[in-house]
């Protein structure tokens, strides 16, 4: 229920969210409902999973490209009816660390997301999300010779999201 906004790393190559923390995804390229109000040309929605273990659950991966880590479990709950849930997942690539020994690769992302969903007294929900992601493109030391003269370019560059909200949902009775 929060907007991000370009919610892509490296151009559109990859996504900005674990796909072990999405329940369900729906891209609507066009002819979106009133809910979307705003948006120009296409929306991509998303939503976390809302299901909690009974235990706390660790799931991760390792790629080509990067690492990532989901870990989830029960929260307390404000309520006696049902218990919360909480999640936090990240994800940071590692080529440039890999590589390190031989050459310098100039780029990384880096991905953190948070959440947690508690019950209410009378039926409510109250959520909690949290998301930052970051790319840098480090060309700080390209075409470094030694003496300056080769020195070609100096660009850091960094970008990404910052998402924080709350949700509280309560059935009017």
């Amino acid at each position: 229920g929060f907007t991000v906004f370009n919610p892509v790393h490296l151009g559109g190559l990859f996504s900005v969210f674990n796909a072990d923390a999405v329940e369900r995804a729906e891209l609507f390229a066009g002819g979106f409902g009133a809910e979307f109000g705003g948006r120009v040309s296409s929306v991509l929605n998303i939503e976390s999973r809302p299901d909690a273990p009974d235990s706390t659950e660790f799931v991760g991966g390792v790629s080509l490209l990067a690492t990532r880590l989901l870990v989830r479990g029960r929260a307390p709950s404000l309520s006696a009816d049902s218990a919360g849930s909480w999640y936090l997942s990240g994800r940071r690539s590692y080529f440039d660390q890999l590589l390190r020994p031989v050459a310098d690769f100039p780029y990384h992302l880096t991905d953190l997301q948070a959440g947690s969903s508690l019950s209410t007294r009378g039926g409510g929900q109250l959520s909690l999300t949290g998301y930052w992601g970051e790319d840098v493109l480090d060309l700080s030391n390209f075409g470094e010779g030694g003496d300056g003269a080769s020195d070609v370019l100096r660009l850091r560059w960094r970008w990404g999201n910052q998402v924080v909200g709350a949700r509280l949902m309560q059935p009017l009775r």
